[in-house]
């Protein structure tokens, strides 16, 4: 705004005196003209005398020459911001002098050159790093035998239920029934029948039919774990799934001649035989009757650290290794027995307890 208004101040300034100008031009030439054409009149003669006439004679009169007058051109009106048309000269007569009209095109800025941005700069690459091992950043899922089942099989394999019954007639000394224990060594089953000798509060305890066991060494084992060895385990961890998969709340305990291990809980048999079919179909736990005595110190050490495999499962499934048989050894001490793995550490202390 400032800018345009100075230049129309300027060109009303140039304007004017311009104008003033051409008028002095005017006068001056008009001045001269008056002088040099006044022409005077004839002096009368006596020679010719002219005829009278009816028409009166007029006297001549002197001829003025009118001045010139300089012809003006309105100016063109003062360009504001908003316009941007070139103002041109004004026109005079033939004889005023050309007046220099001034450049009042509004200046158009030039673009500023944009600079161009900056190459990046070349940067070192940046090595590839090393391999990490993986470490879990939520827990694991649970293994659970029957969920993989009813997700990975075609629909015709899908098991009809995680329980084959929803309750049992209590057993009786004499029941007989066939079993797959299986070789901890080599992982095969094998098929044998067993028969129920002893019946407790909370336990069925059977043998295999090959092999010989005392009766009052089953009943000293069935008292001990009645009286001493479940109270202590169920009171600190929970009980076992009850009245689980074969809908007896009892707990099942075979003697027989085992591979690979003084005793054992397998979860397998937790699951119908649709999920797996080396079930068992019932909570049980194997004792080998070779290496232990039954009734011993050594074998309800050895059934406390199985029982508690048997109650973790139900408890909280999916546990790391390290953690379900470090309770195991924790029970048995707990249960008034000692565990055999704490001497082995106690000579390898180096050894981690999760490795």
């Amino acid at each position: 705004m400032d800018m345009s208004n100075n230049m129309a101040n300027q060109l009303r300034r140039k304007w004017i005196l311009g104008a003033l100008a051409l008028i002095v031009l005017g006068l001056i030439a008009a001045c001269g003209q008056s002088n040099s054409t006044i022409v005077k009149p004839p002096a009368p003669t006596t020679d010719t005398v002219p005829t009278p006439t009816s028409e009166p004679v007029m006297a001549p009169q002197p001829q003025s020459t009118a001045l010139p007058q300089p012809t003006l051109t309105p100016p063109t009106p003062v360009p504001t911001e908003n316009t941007s048309t070139p103002i041109e000269a004004p026109t005079a007569s033939a004889k005023s002098t050309p007046v220099p009209v001034p450049d009042t095109s509004t200046p158009v800025p030039e673009p500023e050159p944009v600079p161009r941005p900056a190459s990046p700069s070349l940067k070192t690459p940046t090595p590839a790093p090393k391999a990490t091992p993986f470490v879990y950043a939520l827990p694991p899922v649970d293994r659970d035998l029957f969920n993989l089942a009813l997700r990975l099989r075609p629909e015709e394999d899908i098991p009809n239920s995680r329980i084959i019954a929803t309750s049992a007639v209590p057993l009786e000394v004499g029941h007989q029934d066939s079993f797959l224990p299986t070789n901890l060594t080599d992982g095969k089953s094998r098929s044998i029948n067993a028969t129920v000798q002893v019946v407790s509060e909370h336990a069925n305890w059977y043998v295999d039919n090959d092999v010989n066991i005392p009766a009052q060494d089953l009943k000293k084992a069935a008292r001990i774990y009645e009286d001493q060895v479940r109270p202590a385990v169920v009171s600190a961890l929970g009980d076992i799934w009850n009245p689980g998969i074969d809908g007896d709340p009892r707990l099942n305990i075979l003697h027989a001649n085992l591979s690979g291990a003084a005793g054992y809980y397998g979860s397998r048999d937790e699951f119908p035989r649709q999920v797996h079919p080396n079930s068992n179909e019932r909570e049980i736990i194997y004792m080998d009757a070779r290496s232990l005595k039954t009734g011993s110190d050594l074998y309800m050490g050895v059934l406390a650290h199985e029982l508690q495999h048997a109650i973790h499962w139900n408890q909280d499934i999916g546990e790391e290794a390290w953690v379900n048989e470090g309770l195991s050894e924790y029970v048995t001490n707990l249960a008034g027995f000692r565990a055999q793995s704490q001497d082995s550490f106690l000579k390898r202390r180096q050894v981690q307890l999760n490795s």
